[in-house]
């Protein structure tokens, strides 16, 4: 078909739209000329007459296009389908709106705070401030460590009571107790050695002066007196101190091994905060 073709057609086709308006003018003013025919009739026969001519002018207008070509039709397709898409577009998001309002929340929708239940903020700041105080207090036992030897009796009383609930560490106080105690005796036996060869040494005079009936010479009994100091200073000095510090010095080194805190430090107060250190040990095994 050619374009002139083409008006042509668009142009009978307008006219054809002229004539059908005219028509139904027409048909309008029959309706209202015969206004006691519309009256007798019922609301259902005044629609029928108004729809007759609709088959007859859709059939010409059909006619019409089809001359039109293969052009027309198409884009009057697309058009039509577009509004039917829209439409259907419209309807899904309607029932869509519908039934996210109606039957409850969609679980295809992510929440993004996530469940209520496995929100828990007070227990994770719970457990953050946990975590935080166990990492200040390890980080000032580890500050602390290089003058563990220097802490306080009261600093000292928490890590022995700890020591004391382990049986191998009572054990191992045991057995230090008992080398004390054989190291004592052995001092004690030599100094009562000691004390007897004196009394033996004494013994000549003293029976002299009991047969005589008179007695001891006090210079004797002072020179007597000043003899045994003598022995025992000596026994002091050269046997019961060195055995004693040795014996520290081990048992020491010992507890220190053991994880015994406060025994190291200057001397002044290091002899009073040891001497009070030993004297819990040492009630503990009583």
């Amino acid at each position: 078909m050619t374009f002139q073709d083409r008006g042509q057609s668009v142009s009978s086709l307008l006219a054809l739209l002229r004539s059908a308006q005219d028509g139904g003018g027409d048909e309008d003013e029959d309706a209202k000329a015969g206004p006691s025919s519309a009256a007798a009739s019922s609301v259902p026969s005044r629609s029928q007459p108004a729809q007759a001519p609709q088959p007859m002018r859709n059939s010409q207008l059909s006619a019409l296009l089809a001359q039109l070509g293969p052009s027309l039709p198409q884009s009057a397709g697309a058009a039509s389908s577009a509004p039917t898409s829209a439409s259907t577009s419209g309807s899904s998001t309607a029932q869509s709106v519908r039934r996210s309002g109606f039957a409850g929340p969609s679980h295809n929708i992510l929440d993004p705070f996530g469940p209520v239940v496995q929100s828990r903020p007070s227990e994770r700041v719970s457990e953050e401030a946990v975590k935080s105080k166990d990492k200040g207090k390890r980080k000032a036992d580890e500050m602390d460590e290089g003058d563990r030897d220097e802490w306080s009796f009261t600093r000292c009383l928490p890590a022995l009571t700890e020591l004391l609930r382990d049986d191998e560490f009572v054990k191992e106080l045991r057995k230090m107790k008992k080398d004390q105690d054989t190291v004592e005796r052995r001092l004690w036996a030599r100094m009562e050695k000691i004390k007897a060869d004196q009394t033996a040494k004494q013994a000549p005079d003293r029976q002299i002066a009991k047969i005589t009936r008179k007695p001891v010479p006090p210079e004797k009994v002072a020179q007597w007196e000043r003899e045994l100091k003598a022995l025992l200073h000596d026994l002091f000095v050269r046997h019961v101190l060195p055995s004693l510090d040795g014996l520290e010095a081990r048992q020491t080194a010992r507890l220190v091994e053991l994880g015994v805190p406060g025994l190291g430090g200057k001397a002044d107060a290091r002899r009073v905060r040891v001497r009070r250190i030993m004297g819990v040990l040492e009630g503990a095994l009583d």
